[in-house]
């Protein structure tokens, strides 16, 4: 029947409006066919009508026996979460109306040991329950799921199911202890404390062991656990400090404990308080003004009286003593003398508060304040290649008069320029300084010392300038071929001057001379062509049966150069003065010189036409672009290779006029 699929409020509406039906039609039926004395004896209409009530409460009542499906009324949350059950705490579902025991199935996930029990009233309501009780401690940070499946009436009708969960509390934790790793200082009798972030008794316990080993009393209280040492701990004693967190497993049943896990989980250092000592002291620098006081901090607290009488300070001194804590004496001396140096000494009578003793006498010196002296420079004494645009900067010992010191100042050679003050640091800012150059700075006698003595000698240092230097953003291109180094110098210093060029278009307006090599070096009889009218021999070096090329001279590089539109100058016998002076002018200089790889010695021929040529084995062109020290004295020159130490290389002075004296120092200026 369709309405039995009803919700149970409508069914149970149902069969009760049903049964009140059936009930009037019976009671109608019966007063009809009764005889009439019992139709009009009220009385008995009066019992008739309450038993046909009572039928028809009975008949609701079994309606909502029999038809109303049971649903879980309990846990309405299906994922319980940090919840931790045993069999004193077990699962419980309930459920609102009568469970039919034969068709209900359950179980629990992860599989767990333990014991199912249904209870429920013949009525029902939430007196129906399921309980799951574990035999052994479940797991903890673990969920559990619960199904319940065969959720059926007396009559077996409209099965439902339900699924809930159980999270078990996660592992508990020690979120802090009363002292940090590596701390020192601990006291003998200090207790230290640890805290968890839960507690789950008997199935998580911690477990405390100290190196070297210590009898600890441990008492929790809520979520801190308290070690106190039951003898104290050493003093000067390095201590570790290690947490094991044990998990057991409880067997409900017996009462028997297991131990599953046991894991380090803290692993921590301190060190306890020194035997009596002194943690740090001061002054003890070269510079003590003469009204600065003497502070000892101790490892522990001090016996005030006996430490004062243990305290002496040579040459001797009067003074008060202060304590800012039972750790900390001052001694306050009424006046230090200037550059005097002096002893402290605290001897083995100075008691701790625990009344124990020094184990030795303690002794540490300082010097008061003296002469006024320059502790330090920038540049520094005898630096070299300094910038010439560097500040010059001279540190005092001492807090000194400025304008005393300014005036003291001096610099050779003579540089304007003006002074600024950082602390005990005098800066002087200079216009520039001259490249290439010693410079001596000067500090006379007389500087006027703040709380010290005004200084007694003079100061002076020298430093020497950086070289001046200059180069060209001159791009570098690998030749091409074998013999094209003049090409490819072509080719770099057209870029230069904003030209792309390729090699062999720079080739085409070089042009060659064609004429074919003959004769032999040996007897002096060679022919070949002529490199002042165009490139000889092949510049791959495979032509004329001789097995290299030769390449040309600098007038059909210079004519190539003037094609393109760049202004060139061919100059020879040019000093190195001469380049720096074109470098600083922004021009770069194509050169002709020997490469120094190959062996360098003349060669000698004819043209056709008689002309004797002056050649040299290795001959090889670069690009110079920039150079180091002055114009007039340059000391290095860089130069763009196209073959050999490519991108560029640096010769000094030497080398390069060595190089390029082969040629009678000849270049074109690439104006």
């Amino acid at each position: 029947m369709k309405f039995l699929h009803f919700p149970p409020s409508q069914q149970f509406l149902f069969y009760f409006g049903f049964s009140l039906i059936c009930c009037f039609v019976i009671f109608w039926l019966l007063y009809i066919f009764l005889p009439k004395h019992f139709r009009s004896n009220w009385r008995f209409r009066h019992k008739l009508l309450i038993n046909l009530l009572l039928m028809l409460l009975l008949f609701a009542t079994t309606t909502v026996y029999f038809y109303l499906t049971p649903k879980v009324v309990y846990p309405t949350d299906p994922a319980l979460n940090s919840t931790m059950f045993s069999d004193k705490g077990p699962v419980v579902a309930e459920f609102n109306h009568f469970v039919n025991p034969k068709s209900l199935h359950y179980e629990i996930s992860p599989q767990l040991p333990g014991s199912w029990k249904l209870s429920q009233s013949v009525w029902g309501g939430h007196e129906s329950k399921l309980t799951f009780s574990p035999d052994i401690s479940p797991d903890l940070s673990t969920r559990y799921t619960i199904s319940v499946t065969g959720i059926r009436n007396a009559l077996e009708r409209d099965e439902s199911k339900y699924l809930f969960s159980i999270e078990t509390p996660d592992l508990p934790e020690i979120s802090s202890v009363s002292f940090a790793d590596g701390d020192k200082g601990i006291l003998p009798n200090q207790v230290i404390t640890a805290t968890s972030d839960s507690t789950i008794p008997e199935i998580a316990t911690f477990d405390f062991e100290t190196t070297p080993v210590v009898d600890l009393s441990v008492e929790r209280v809520g979520l801190v656990y308290s070690l106190t040492p039951k003898s104290p701990f050493k003093k000067g004693t390095q201590y570790n400090l290690k947490i094991y967190r044990e998990i057991n497993q409880i067997n409900y049943k017996t009462g028997n404990k297991t131990q599953l896990s046991k894991d380090e989980i803290k692993n921590l250092n301190f060190e306890t308080i020194d035997a009596p000592g002194l943690k740090k002291y001061s002054p003890t620098s070269d510079q003590v003004l003469t009204t600065d006081p003497i502070v000892l901090e101790f490892l522990q607290d001090m016996d005030k009286s006996s430490t004062e009488k243990a305290f002496s300070i040579n040459p001797q001194v009067m003074g008060v003593f202060e304590w800012s804590d039972n750790r900390t004496m001052t001694f306050h001396p009424t006046l230090l003398s200037k550059e005097t140096k002096y002893t402290v000494k605290l001897g083995t009578s100075a008691l701790a508060a625990d009344k124990s003793p020094l184990e030795e006498e303690i002794s540490f010196d300082f010097t008061t304040i003296g002469a006024v002296v320059v502790s330090s420079t920038s540049p520094s004494s005898g630096g070299t290649k300094i910038s010439v645009d560097q500040k010059i900067s001279l540190t005092f010992n001492q807090a000194v008069n400025q304008a005393s010191a300014e005036s003291k100042f001096s610099i050779t050679p003579a540089a304007t320029g003006t002074f600024s003050w950082g602390g005990n640091t005098v800066s002087f800012a200079h216009s520039k300084l001259a490249y290439s150059t010693k410079y001596t700075v000067s500090i006379a006698s007389g500087v006027v010392s703040i709380s010290g003595i005004n200084s007694r000698q003079p100061y002076t240092y020298s430093f020497t300038t950086a070289d001046q230097s200059a180069s060209l953003n001159v791009p570098a291109y690998h030749q091409a071929y074998m013999y094209s180094c003049m090409i490819s110098a072509a080719r770099s210093a057209l870029a230069y001057r904003g030209i792309s060029a390729s090699e062999s278009s720079i080739i085409s307006k070089v042009g060659y001379d064609t004429t074919p090599w003959s004769g032999t070096w040996a007897e002096g009889g060679a022919i070949w062509g002529d490199p002042d009218v165009g490139i000889v021999g092949d510049l791959s070096g495979k032509a004329d049966n001789i097995g290299w090329g030769y390449g040309s001279y600098w007038d059909p590089i210079a004519k190539a150069l003037s094609s393109y539109g760049v202004s060139n100058e061919v100059k020879t016998n040019m000093t190195v003065s001469d380049l720096a002076t074109q470098i600083s002018a922004g021009n770069p200089i194509i050169i002709w010189w020997v490469n120094g790889a190959w062996p360098t010695y003349e060669v000698n021929w004819k043209t056709p036409a008689g002309k004797s040529i002056h050649g040299v084995n290795g001959m090889h062109v670069q690009v110079v672009k920039g150079f180091t020290g002055t114009v007039d004295n340059p000391t290095s020159f860089s130069v763009t290779d196209s073959g050999y130490g490519y991108p560029g290389k640096t010769y000094d002075i030497a080398t390069f006029k060595a190089k390029w004296g082969w040629f009678s120092n000849t270049g074109i200026i690439v104006k």
